[in-house]
């Protein structure tokens, strides 16, 4: 089963959880502050191009995957109105150990390999209370992520990158001061582009990565 086709189908099931919990009274309105805690799956994927002019010129394409496990922390201020309307802005930072290794072959073996550790970002949220316990939302949000590449032909080098990060959500009430969320979203980055020091070579990468990420918050 591809990356795609895993995100949909986990997108499938928060809507169809969220539907097949049994309604209770009409949500209660609330406003708060929250910070919290998360952890997750992500999955780096993209298209790196390489060109090297010279005796033998490169031109070509190479697919980069790769996947770790993240740690979250985050804070934000959410509310949801007596008509059931939510919203919510949110700033958090994500560990991220992604590593993509991969090579180009063409009569040699030119290799690349593609890091990012951390993430900064914000996003809003907008949704609505689907029961007492259960609340739907998109979001989104930008994102900023320190990348690293290590490659022959002196393509190496650090870019910190900006995307656009869309998703979906879902909370569950736990208690009075205590949620749990799972969320589905995808950063896709600006390019990163190096120049070798001779001018002989060069390379852009245009990465993204696809989250999924279970957390728990609490009011304060």
């Amino acid at each position: 089963m591809n990356h795609y086709k895993y995100l949909k189908l986990l997108s499938s099931a928060i809507l169809v959880g969220g539907i097949s919990v049994v309604a209770a009274e009409s949500a209660k309105p609330f406003s708060n502050f929250y910070v919290g805690v998360g952890t997750g799956y992500s999955m780096m994927n993209g298209i790196s191009r390489m060109d090297v002019s010279g005796l033998f010129p490169i031109s070509n394409k190479k697919s980069l995957h790769s996947h770790a496990i993240i740690g979250k922390i985050f804070a934000g201020y959410e509310i949801l109105s007596a008509s059931h309307v939510y919203g919510a802005l949110e700033g958090y930072f994500l560990l991220d150990s992604q590593s993509a290794d991969y090579q180009f072959n063409d009569g040699q073996s030119i290799s690349e390999k593609l890091s990012r550790k951390t993430a900064l970002g914000f996003r809003a949220k907008l949704g609505g209370a689907l029961t007492e316990t259960v609340i739907l939302y998109g979001l989104l949000g930008a994102e900023r992520s320190q990348f690293s590449l290590k490659g022959d032909l002196g393509l190496s080098g650090k870019q910190s990158l900006w995307a656009i990060t869309p998703g979906i959500g879902a909370s569950f009430i736990l208690s009075e001061k205590t949620k749990m969320s799972l969320e589905i979203s995808r950063s896709c980055y600006k390019a990163f582009k190096i120049v070798s020091p001779t001018g002989s070579a060069s390379t852009r990468i245009k990465p993204a990565v696809n989250t999924v990420a279970i957390s728990i918050a609490l009011s304060i």
